[in-house]
């Protein structure tokens, strides 16, 4: 059993939804025994980032609640927390109740909900003090996709960030300038550079070092709590390390896929299927994001799961600002990474990036959290074997062989030939996601 920094062989007690014990336990009764000889095990994982069922540049990505919690759970994940944009003529609430009725039936584990303000006027912002109480206090606004109606301006965004930080939550952006992007990629393609190579060429660190430094001026002249979501450049770093530094509320995450590829993908026949926003980077900025991770001035490893279909991602065959933006990686966010830290054989990186793949690092509102072990601890534990190579079948969710499989310890063996909702407890909105009494739509709890 994985405890704190060390492996230890142990007994774990549940009752309910609880851990009760750890320890050598064997002389106590249980109605369940499973039996993990050989096998390790650890405390489910939280994906704090990911899109399911996201309408997004011409299509929708082919996560949706069933798919995508499935592909999360095979990957270690026992909980995620979803992007829900707001709609056109659509109220900020209804980004709360769309995804309830999206994972109505369909989720295999617990899910919370980040919405997306797109409309920023008043009705919105009203709203935003009712979400919060719901237990969605985390909400996102883009800094760019302007034809994708998500583009929030600045002084919007000010007022986004006074009203969430007053309410207690704290304010996502994706941030990339988009007055630079939309100088640089009519550039590129009106001189025919329309491979997938040149999506990167076109959006460099310093769109997104651009952003983030207006973020950091935001943070400073509204008092409010910012964060950076898929943090991919050296100097966007710098600039939120900075901050911080001087007392500014501002904090940044970065992806898995920024950690493991660079921007050599993009040069692949293959190559619109690594086209995402922020591009991937070159190996010098990989390292940097790399030592984020191991001080601690990332928060957080994310998987940014935005699965497209080939058929999709061929929009951007002659065009790369055609492709949709995105790359699939909730299931292998945390075996990748962690594999990875093995095979760069440093021990401090392996410590410190499993602590932020793993553990629970963040949830729909604030609430007491305990390390694995403690006896509050909630029952969300997963069994990995340790030498065991995961592959992935055609459909990019499954593990390919069936002696590659995970089990959790409520009574589920999931590998190929297993159906994953047997015997499976009830999936839940991460508590106390409910939504305000004007609005009736049932939460499973």
């Amino acid at each position: 059993m994985v405890v704190g920094q060390s492996v230890e062989s142990q007994d774990v007690m549940i009752r309910g939804e609880s851990i009760d014990d750890v320890g050598d336990l064997g002389a106590a009764q249980a109605d369940t025994v499973v039996d993990a000889e050989g096998l390790l095990v650890l405390p489910g994982a939280v994906d704090t980032h990911v899109h399911l069922n996201d309408v997004f540049m011409n299509t929708v990505s082919v996560h949706d609640y069933y798919a995508g919690t499935l592909a999360a759970a095979f990957g270690g994940v026992t909980s995620i927390i979803d992007f829900s944009n707001q709609v056109p003529d659509g109220s900020l609430i209804k980004t709360l109740t769309d995804k309830q009725e999206e994972a109505e039936g369909r989720a295999l584990i617990d899910w919370g909900v980040h919405p997306v303000i797109t409309r920023p006027d008043d009705e919105t912002l009203n709203q935003i003090p009712q979400l919060v109480e719901a237990g969605a206090p985390t909400m996102k606004c883009y800094m760019t996709y302007r034809e994708d109606g998500l583009l929030i301006e600045d002084e919007d965004l000010k007022r986004i960030a006074a009203r969430l930080t007053a309410a207690g939550g704290m304010l996502m952006l994706h941030a990339e300038d988009n007055d630079m992007i939309e100088q640089r990629i009519p550039r590129y393609i009106s001189q025919g550079k329309t491979a997938s190579k040149y999506h990167a060429r076109s959006k460099p660190p310093e769109v997104e070092a651009s952003a983030i430094r207006r973020v950091v001026n935001m943070a400073r002249d509204t008092g409010g709590r910012f964060f950076i979501v898929h943090l991919a450049s050296d100097e966007g770093l710098d600039l939120v390390t900075a901050a911080r530094a001087k007392g500014i509320d501002i904090t940044a995450e970065t992806c898995t896929h920024y950690l493991i590829f660079t921007d050599q993908m993009l040069q692949r026949d293959d190559g619109i299927k690594w086209i995402c926003s922020p591009p991937l980077r070159n190996q010098t900025i990989q390292e940097a994001l790399w030592n984020g991770v191991i001080d601690g001035r990332l928060a957080m490893v994310t998987s940014d799961d935005a699965a497209y279909s080939w058929e999709a991602k061929l929009f951007g065959a002659d065009r790369f600002d055609k492709c949709p933006n995105g790359i699939p990686a909730v299931r292998g966010r945390r075996f990748d990474v962690t594999r990875e830290t093995v095979r760069h054989g440093t021990q401090e990186r392996e410590h410190h990036t499993r602590r932020r793949c793993r553990y629970r690092v963040a949830r729909p509102q604030p609430r007491v959290d305990h390390e694995p072990g403690h006896p509050a601890h909630e029952h969300r534990l997963v069994c990995v074997g340790r030498h065991r190579g995961f592959g992935q079948d055609p459909q990019g969710l499954l593990p390919r062989r069936a002696d590659c499989r995970w089990r959790s310890l409520s009574g589920r063996t999931w590998s190929r030939p297993l159906h994953p909702l047997q015997a499976s407890p009830t999936p839940r909105a991460l508590t106390p996601l409910q939504p305000p009494t004007s609005v009736n739509n049932h939460v499973p709890a």
